[in-house]
C-alpha cells in the first residue's frame, strides 16, 4: 500500500514538473522570438512586461476577475443540479424520450455562443442573463453524457438490481448513479472548460464588469500588456475550476479505471 502510494505521488510530481517545464519552455521562446524578430510591444508584449503589468494591476485584475469567476461557478453549479436528473430522465424507456432526443440534439447542434447578443435583447445587462448563458453552454455536455451513464448499465446488473428488489431512490443510489458516475463527470469537465468562456463570452457582448469587459476594453485602448495579463489570470481561472472538479472527480470514483495508476 505504501509502495503503491509512493508510486502515485511520483507519477503525480513528474506530470507538474513536466507542465512546469513546458510552460517555462513556452515563455522562453516568447521571449526570444519577441527579441529577434524586434516585434513592436503593441503587437506582442515580453512576457517579463506582462508579468510586471500583471503584479502592477493585480488589484484591479483579481476585482475584475473574482465576479466572472463567481458566474461561471453559479452557472456550472446550475448545470450540474439539472443536468444530471435531466439526463436520468433522458435515459429512461418512454414515449418522450424519441422526442426528448430530438430536442436535445438539435439544441446541442446549434451554436450556442452566437446566441448570446439575443440573451442581451431579451435579458439584458446583469448577473442574472450572464449566469444563464454559462448555464446554457454547460447544460448539454452534462446531460447528454448522463444519459449516456444511465443508459449504459449492463442487463445483468439491472437484472441483479431487481433480484435484490431495489427499487426507486435506493436503486438510483446503489446501482444507476455509481455506474453512470464517470460519465457524468466526464461531462461536468466539458462544461468546466466551458465555463469561464461562456462568462468571457457574454461579457464581450453585454456587460460593463468582469474581466471580459476588462480585456475588451484593452484592445480598444490597444493596451496589450494589459490584455496579455487578462488572459493569464482567465486561464489560471480556467485551470483551477478545472482542477476542482478533477480533485471531486478523484473522490468519488478512486475504484474506476480512469482513476488507476494516477
Amino acid at each position: 500500500m505504501l509502495h503503491s502510494s509512493s508510486n502515485s505521488l511520483r507519477t503525480r510530481a513528474l506530470k507538474v514538473a513536466s507542465g512546469a517545464a513546458a510552460m517555462i519552455a513556452i515563455v522562453v521562446v516568447w521571449q526570444i522570438c519577441v527579441v529577434a524578430f524586434a516585434i513592436s510591444p503593441g503587437v506582442l508584449p515580453l512576457p517579463s512586461d506582462v508579468l510586471r503589468t500583471l503584479l502592477d494591476q493585480q488589484n484591479f485584475l483579481i476585482t475584475s476577475a473574482s465576479s466572472t469567476a463567481l458566474n461561471a461557478l453559479t452557472g456550472l453549479a446550475l448545470a450540474v443540479a439539472l443536468g444530471i436528473p435531466l439526463g436520468w430522465v433522458l435515459a429512461q424507456p418512454s414515449r418522450i424520450q424519441a422526442a426528448l432526443s430530438t430536442t436535445t440534439l438539435a439544441a446541442q447542434i446549434f451554436p450556442k455562443i452566437a446566441v448570446a447578443p439575443l440573451f442581451v435583447v431579451w435579458l439584458g445587462f446583469g448577473v442574472l442573463p450572464k449566469v444563464l448563458f454559462i448555464f446554457w453552454l454547460g447544460f448539454f455536455p452534462i446531460m447528454i453524457n448522463s444519459a449516456s451513464g444511465f443508459t449504459s448499465i449492463p442487463t445483468d446488473l439491472r437484472d441483479l438490481a431487481t433480484t435484490l428488489k431495489l427499487r426507486g431512490f435506493r436503486r438510483f443510489w446503489k446501482l444507476e448513479l455509481p455506474f453512470a458516475l464517470p460519465y457524468i463527470f466526464t461531462g461536468i469537465k466539458i462544461s468546466a472548460s466551458f465555463a469561464m468562456t461562456a462568462a468571457i463570452v457574454y461579457e464581450f457582448v453585454g456587460s460593463s464588469t468582469g474581466i471580459g469587459y476588462a480585456i475588451l476594453q484593452t484592445q480598444i485602448n490597444l493596451n496589450t500588456r494589459l490584455m496579455f495579463a487578462g488572459f493569464f489570470v482567465v486561464a489560471l481561472i480556467g485551470f483551477a475550476i478545472y482542477g476542482v472538479v478533477a480533485g471531486i472527480e478523484r473522490l468519488a470514483i478512486p475504484w474506476h479505471v480512469s482513476r488507476r495508476g494516477q
